[in-house]
């Protein structure tokens, strides 16, 4: 038992010393290496085994759970990533002279079109469009948007602007140039767009901006949609698809990797185009990473999260196994927008992902 016990405190000190590596990591965001990514994506588990370690070693000898209780501790500040308490009662409302700006953020999946052609479960696409449309944003924003003006059910662009979004911004992939047969990322708005730009990564991830005119207000609404790690958790988790599971895990590091290094780029064009805007910004869409990753870190450096500020419990976004995740993001600039409300709409499931709704008071 007691050479057990040895084990284990050395285990719990080497656990101290990669926290307080991952700590550095993730406070500071200067690492763009693929491991420091691999790194930052563990802090949640290296903080659930931790918890175990205090649990053990209070009912077996109490003074050493101190070293993860302390690890625990100096991780407070980041716990707020994940989640916050309700902030009742609410803040305040607009005054007259104040405008309200509501932005909606949605990966609609291509409006799982294919589903719908192969006849699974098509009325759960018609229903994704059906809201898509209906839900009375000021700003949409859509990462995997699908138009085509020849099928009916799905000339989205058409369907949404009829419901008063007249402006509208899309990013053009190598696979989508033309907007009668569209997808990738784009911004709908009930308001003038003045100008927009945009950067394509690769398939349908990149970067699109929209400025917006409020009033007298010109606002740049930023919308991203990173470079997806591409692991198919749901399919290991299959045991009918045992073979392809197998092979997809063991090339789970080597896409990590690939989508690690390839994302650091990403980031720092996302990271230049907030340093030169001209106006204040929103920014949302589609992270594909926790939130200790380095985009969102990076991103936090200039501009404030909207969860952290105005959201409510986990604010789980990702629909689809492990389900216990959020890597769709709003973020602001705290200097013109106070963040009122963010909402996760966990009982709109059509998609691989949960919208996201944030309300903004202008000053």
């Amino acid at each position: 038992m007691s050479l057990f016990r040895s084990v284990f405190w050395l285990l719990n000190k080497l656990l101290f010393v990669y926290c307080i590596v991952v700590y550095c990591l993730v406070y500071s965001t200067w690492a763009t290496h693929w491991l420091a990514g691999f790194m930052m994506m563990s802090l949640q588990v290296v903080w659930a085994i931790n918890a175990l370690f205090v649990l053990y070693w209070l009912l077996v000898q109490p003074p050493r759970a101190l070293l993860s209780v302390l690890i625990l501790a100096v991780g407070f500040p980041l716990f707020g990533r994940t989640y916050q308490f309700d902030r009742t009662p609410k803040a305040r409302q607009a005054s007259e002279q104040q405008k309200t700006l509501r932005v909606l953020s949605y990966n609609v999946m291509s409006f799982d079109v294919q589903g719908y052609l192969d006849n699974i479960n098509p009325q759960s696409a018609l229903d994704m469009v059906s809201w898509a449309k209906n839900n009375d944003a000021d700003v949409k924003c859509f990462q995997e948007f699908y138009n085509l003006d020849s099928r009916p059910n799905f000339n989205t662009t058409q369907q949404i602007k009829a419901q008063g979004y007249r402006y509208m911004a899309a990013l053009h992939p190598l696979a989508a140039q033309n907007e009668e047969n569209f997808f990738g990322l784009a911004i709908f708005s009930k308001y003038p767009i003045v100008a927009r730009e945009e950067v394509v990564f690769a398939g349908l991830n990149g970067l699109l901006r929209a400025d917006i005119k409020i009033g007298k207000d010109t606002v740049r609404i930023i919308n991203v949609h990173l470079r997806s790690m591409a692991l198919r958790i749901n399919k290991v988790l299959k045991e009918k698809e045992y073979q392809v599971a197998k092979a997809e895990t063991k090339s789970a590091l080597k896409i990590l990797k690939s989508g690690f290094e390839k994302r650091a780029n990403h980031v720092e064009i996302m990271e230049e185009w907030i340093k030169k805007s001209p106006y204040p910004i929103i920014l949302c869409g589609d992270f594909n990473e926790i939130p200790y990753g380095l985009a969102y870190g990076r991103v936090g450096r200039y501009l404030n999260n909207t969860f952290e500020n105005a959201g409510v419990g986990f604010g789980f976004t990702y629909n689809k196994a492990p389900r216990f995740i959020r890597i769709d993001n709003q973020f602001y600039d705290p200097q013109k927008f106070e963040a009122v409300e963010l909402k996760t709409y966990r009982n709109v499931v059509f998609s691989d992902h949960n919208p996201i709704e944030g309300t903004y008071i202008m000053n």
